[in-house]
């Protein structure tokens, strides 16, 4: 257990001195008979009486809704500090949406202007990958389960044989979610 969590613990049980309120009722009660038994043998005094009751509840009413207005910012402030002390999960990071690929493979796409890659890049849409050309005239293969990088292919590659190799790379070692384990 953290250092916090005990805090937080002890912020939730600390006792609050709810029976002091019930020993000041009750001295407050004998003051109050002894103001009655003057008043009684005098004739005199009722309307001390009468105050004197009436201070004594509020007295005791304001006490105790004190103590639990007290004892409520004690317990929200423990839960505040769990809260805060109670880790939460990393984020898994995703660089794709599952779904493109399977929406990009119902697409038509024009042709790569090298025999080729157009070769690579079908033989990757076999595989599952969905391959489409953006406006810049890249092509862009994205995995079929989210997480693996997206291959870029230029519409005019500097070194042709450079992004055939990537394409063949891709093709032989498939996804790694779906790789079997060695």
């Amino acid at each position: 257990m953290t250092g916090l969590a005990v805090a937080a613990s002890k912020l939730e049980h600390l006792p609050l001195p709810f029976s002091t309120v019930d020993i000041l009722d009750a001295e407050l009660v004998a003051v109050e008979q002894l103001a009655a038994g003057v008043a009684a043998g005098t004739g005199a005094g009722e309307e001390l009486l009468g105050r004197m009751q009436l201070w004594r509840t509020e007295t005791i009413e304001h006490t105790r809704a004190g103590l639990r207005r007290i004892q409520h910012a004690l317990n929200a402030t423990a839960a505040d500090i769990r809260v805060a002390t109670t880790p939460t999960p990393p984020a898994t990071p995703q660089l794709a949406t599952p779904w493109r690929a399977e929406t990009l493979a119902k697409v038509t796409r024009r042709r790569h202007q090298h025999k080729d890659i157009e070769a690579g890049l079908r033989k990757i849409e076999e595989l599952g990958y969905g391959v489409e050309q953006r406006s810049n005239g890249h092509f862009h293969a994205h995995c079929p389960c989210g997480y693996c990088p997206t291959v870029i292919v230029a519409s005019t590659p500097r070194n042709a044989t450079a992004a055939l190799g990537q394409l063949r790379r891709i093709a032989a070692r498939g996804c790694h979610t779906r790789r079997p384990a060695p």
